[in-house]
């Protein structure tokens, strides 16, 4: 019972200790998806649903990394390791910039209208309602973590901001899935434009991470 206390007022007190709690939580969501994606991308050979898949674990291999190291860093005497901290910030940041380039693949394929596995007009509308819900709670933590110093905090709020914009994509794939065949031609503009702006702004999100991060860092290091 005093543990449970202990981690529920750590909870409520620690924003850095919230951000990896909850990232663990959406690491194991993340991981379920991609290999649900990855299923039907099997079951029915859709391109859209296996780059989807690709995508998600590798963003959840960053993800585990960040919390792993986070974690190792909780368990030492000394509560912190500023070289494996810049170690790990670093690749992984540069990382997610890699891998958010290669979206210009599926987003490619959804400008293009090859559809995923039609979801059905229920399942999109209860993911749209989780969607939505899921980009309010990421912008609310994006702009609580610039009150953090921990680049790794902060690159983990970064995360689930990306991952909610491409949450968005998925939603409109899916949205445009149960379109009617003779509107396609109409969503082809629109299509282009919001996925273009929403890739634009996955982009951006990674490569401002990196060099605030950076900045952080080198702040540090001036101090030390």
């Amino acid at each position: 019972m005093d543990r449970l206390h202990s981690i529920v007022h750590k909870w409520k007190t620690d924003f850095d200790y919230k951000t990896f709690f909850s990232a663990g939580l959406s690491l194991s969501a993340t991981v379920f998806f991609a290999l649900y994606n990855g299923f039907l991308g099997v079951q029915h050979q859709s391109l859209w649903n296996g780059s989807i898949c690709a995508y998600y674990l590798m963003l959840s291999l960053i993800r585990a990394v960040v919390i792993f190291t986070q974690d190792h860093m909780h368990r030492k005497p000394s509560g912190h390791d500023g070289r494996l901290t810049r170690t790990t910030f670093h690749l992984t940041s540069v990382a997610l910039i890699a891998i958010n380039l290669t979206l210009v693949l599926p987003i490619s394929l959804m400008v293009k209208l090859e559809k995923p596995v039609n979801m059905g007009l229920i399942p999109v509308i209860g993911f749209a309602t989780y969607t939505c819900y899921r980009i309010t709670r990421s912008c609310i933590n994006f702009i609580r973590s610039r009150r953090s110093t921990n680049v790794l905090t902060r690159e983990l709020r970064s995360i689930g901001l990306m991952d909610a914009l491409l949450a968005i994509i998925t939603m409109q794939n899916a949205l445009v899935s149960i379109k009617d065949t003779t509107a396609e031609g109409r969503m082809l503009a629109l299509t282009a434009i919001s996925s273009a702006f929403l890739f634009i702004g996955i982009i951006t999100i990674s490569v401002r991470n990196y060099l605030t991060g950076r900045r952080l860092l080198k702040g540090d290091a001036a101090d030390s």
